[in-house]
């Protein structure tokens, strides 16, 4: 049976190679991905291609889920735990006094 999926995101650091870590997926796929019906002829040759070529860049997709509603959040948390109190909100009832 065919199956097309990826692995798990893998951080390399700067000025290292991936071979180290694609190396045990592209030899699953080169001896196993020919066989896999129906589509193991069609994705093989590209899987290993992509492989071979260094993977796949995933680091765009990582900064953004990093970056994105909660590393926001975090940041208003922190920038209102920073501001002064307002005088015009009682702590007991939470709004704005008359």
């Amino acid at each position: 049976m065919s199956f097309r999926r990826t692995s798990s995101v893998y951080f390399i650091p700067p000025g290292q190679g991936t071979p180290g870590k694609a190396l045990p997926f592209t030899l699953a796929s080169f001896v196993f991905g020919w066989w896999g019906i129906p589509w193991g002829l069609t994705y093989t040759p590209g899987v290993l291609f992509t492989n071979l070529s260094g993977g796949k860049n995933v680091t765009a997709d990582v900064m953004r889920s990093l970056t994105g509603d909660a590393a926001l959040k975090d940041a208003v948390n922190t920038f209102d735990m920073a501001a002064p109190p307002n005088p015009n909100i009682r702590s007991d009832a939470g709004s704005p006094t008359p």
